[in-house]
């Protein structure tokens, strides 16, 4: 937990600041305590957004979006994870409860949590996919859907540019499919 006497600026180790975006006193934190530029601070806060990745020459602005999980909720009334990443901190709002974000805050609290900013990141990702699981199982089932269909499965190769003076094709082959992504990379 963030205590007042809390200086950023004087922080040698990664952190991980997340806000309830409702709050009234957010926007004031993000701009001054976390000298956060206006446009990282308007896609925290923003009351609509859709689900994007925009990298800034300081950090990168991730917005990631999960099943409503908290009692009473329709799971179809997606919530919204906003994430400010950079080399040694992370800055996350929301604007209403998220159950992944509380099973990293209790990793963190057991010693077993992430290690690394980037690690964080892929963390909450992650767990907002585990915890989409089993209602996408639910409505698979409820449709029929076959992971064993042709239409669940298709690949596609795409021609990746060679590093600059190698004079080597890559080529990366995907088989995608809804329940995991399956990549390789052959050198020609």
């Amino acid at each position: 937990p963030l205590t007042e006497d809390f200086d950023p600026a004087q922080s040698a180790d990664p952190y991980w600041v997340h806000l309830d975006a409702t709050s009234p006193d957010t926007n004031h934190f993000l701009k001054h305590s976390m000298a956060l530029p206006t446009h990282v601070v308007d896609g925290l806060l923003a009351d609509e957004s859709r689900p994007r990745c925009d990298v800034f020459d300081n950090g990168i602005l991730i917005i990631l979006r999960g099943v409503n999980l908290n009692p009473g909720a329709n799971p179809e009334d997606m919530v919204s994870l906003r994430i400010w990443l950079e080399e040694n901190r992370v800055i996350t709002t929301r604007f209403r409860r998220i159950m992944a974000v509380e099973d990293i805050v209790h990793q963190l609290q057991e010693g077993v949590g992430p290690t690394s900013t980037g690690h964080l990141v892929a963390r909450l990702g992650a767990r907002l996919t585990e915890r989409m699981t089993p209602l996408i199982s639910q409505l698979e089932a409820s449709v029929g859907f076959s992971t064993d269909s042709p239409a669940h499965h298709r690949a596609e190769t795409f021609p990746v540019p060679a590093a600059h003076g190698t004079g080597d094709a890559v080529q990366r082959k995907c088989r995608y499919a809804l329940d995991e992504p399956v990549c390789y990379r052959s050198i020609s």
